[in-house]
């Protein structure tokens, strides 16, 4: 499935309704594609909480209930919504309630071994095995 990302910054706007004409759009586009092509799409909310907020002004919640509106049914026109957040805390259970996202899936901080191996992708060999040392001395 193709997947789309997409960030507040994408989508923000500083014009009043803007940033939820915007959001409306995006999911329109997608439920067109799928009407034309049966084609699914998964939609990926990067740093969700910055939609998602507990914290609300009148055009967060603006944006909030678009969202909402938004993703009622959004399956059943081809629209997998996908949310990833450092801090789910903050998000605003509304948005987040059993039924708009499920499953739920928390992935914790990565291990040691997976540190490593994350970091040899972007290290040479002689300075991971030194990287390891160091690690293992803290």
């Amino acid at each position: 499935l193709p997947l789309y990302q997409i960030k507040l910054s994408d989508v923000g706007s500083s014009f009043v309704n803007e940033s939820e004409k915007n959001i409306k759009k995006v999911f329109d586009q997608l439920r067109k594609k799928y009407r034309e092509t049966g084609e699914a799409s998964i939609l990926f909310f990067d740093e969700c909480d910055s939609f998602f907020s507990k914290s609300t002004n009148d055009e967060n919640r603006a944006v909030l209930n678009t969202l909402k509106e938004e993703m009622n049914n959004a399956g059943e026109d081809g629209i997998y919504v996908v949310a990833a957040t450092n801090e789910k805390d903050n998000l605003n259970t509304a948005i987040v309630r059993d039924g708009r996202f499920d499953p739920k899936i928390e992935v914790g901080y990565p291990d040691e071994e997976a540190r490593i191996a994350l970091i040899a992708k972007k290290q040479n060999a002689n300075e991971l095995i030194m990287l390891h040392v160091n690690l293992k001395k803290n």
